[in-house]
């Protein structure tokens, strides 16, 4: 399914259904994300949906007794949706899981809530990051099949715009186990006009960066590689007088991030310049541009990322600069 095509409806509508359809507990989800910024993003606009107002993001930030007061709520039934990365289900909400995953006849009446659905966002990174630096995205099968010991009846959905062959292989080998449904969703975007400069040297790269910024429509997002090159671009920008403007990548804190996401879903930010940590399932429909300042390692990057833009339907650009 295309960047912006609704994926996030799919956890969002079975939570919902499952809990109308429910008498004797409260049926809940987990959704496995790559990134805090994705987990925080879900968690705020699910906390505007009717019915799964009390969904949370269990991030690394939390101390040890607010993880341990969230999970007994998640237990308690009173958590729809629980977003997490794969570490975190793998470690500290690992138990937690198995518990919500076991039928209520061997469960106390107080934990009402009842583990219905397992979601990976971003599943392509499975392949990708998880054969490299994310390694426990390559382990969560592991878990699935312990909670299915559990809850036989336990849904497994893996979600991404960018499923490559070796992804696609790769998770059936995995997760083929029973009953494997493939579903491919996929339509064109045409609102996006995409155009690509190259430069001999770097100095002019950054120097049509800065200019074509001036005149860019916004919002707008600029993405580098390196967090060294985001918070350089940043500071020639606050030099020019961008005020509405912030900077965010893998070194950026969960709190600040979360601070970046809900000011840039709030309009309050024009301008934000980033790595990849601040693009998966970053949505906010009326992104008007997306620069790369930097050559994206691999088409499903730049795919992703240029997907912020335009997801209102109206037309948008994505330039990529590169030396």
């Amino acid at each position: 399914m295309p960047t912006g095509g609704g994926k996030s409806l799919l956890f969002q509508l079975g939570v919902r259904w499952w809990r109308e359809q429910s008498k004797d507990c409260s049926p809940c989800a987990v959704v496995i994300v790559p990134t805090v910024a994705l987990a925080l993003a879900h968690a705020d606009a699910l906390k505007k949906e009717p019915g799964l107002e009390g969904s949370e993001a269990f991030v690394g930030e939390l101390s040890h007794s607010d993880r341990h007061e969230l999970l007994l709520r998640f237990r308690r039934g009173e958590v729809p949706l629980l977003l997490m990365s794969p570490e975190m289900a793998l470690t500290s909400a690992r138990e937690a899981l198995l518990e919500a995953a076991r039928p209520s006849s061997d469960r106390s009446s107080v934990l009402r809530g009842h583990l219905q659905g397992f979601f990976v966002d971003e599943a392509h990174i499975i392949e990708s990051w998880g054969r490299t630096f994310r390694p426990d995205f390559q382990r969560l099968p592991g878990l699935v099949q312990a909670l299915r010991a559990k809850n036989p009846a336990l849904r497994t959905v893996l979600l991404s715009a960018t499923f490559g062959a070796e992804a696609h292989t790769l998770i059936e080998k995995q997760y083929g186990a029973g009953t494997f449904l493939p579903v491919v969703a996929g339509c064109p975007r045409t609102e996006l006009d995409l155009v690509v400069q190259n430069f001999s040297n770097s100095a002019g790269r950054d120097a049509t960066l800065l200019q074509v910024l001036d005149v860019l429509p916004r919002p707008a997002l600029v993405y580098t590689t390196r967090p060294k090159d985001a918070e350089e671009i940043a500071q020639q920008l606050r030099r020019r007088d961008y005020a509405r403007l912030a900077v965010v990548t893998g070194e950026t804190t969960g709190s600040d991030r979360g601070d970046v996401v809900r000011r840039w879903r709030a309009g309050e930010l024009d301008l934000v310049v980033a790595t990849a940590a601040f693009g998966m399932g970053i949505d906010k429909t009326d992104v008007r541009a997306v620069v790369h300042a930097c050559l994206p390692e691999d088409a499903a990057r730049y795919y992703q990322e240029i997907g912020r833009a335009g997801r209102d339907g109206h037309p948008s650009l994505a330039l990529l600069l590169s030396n």
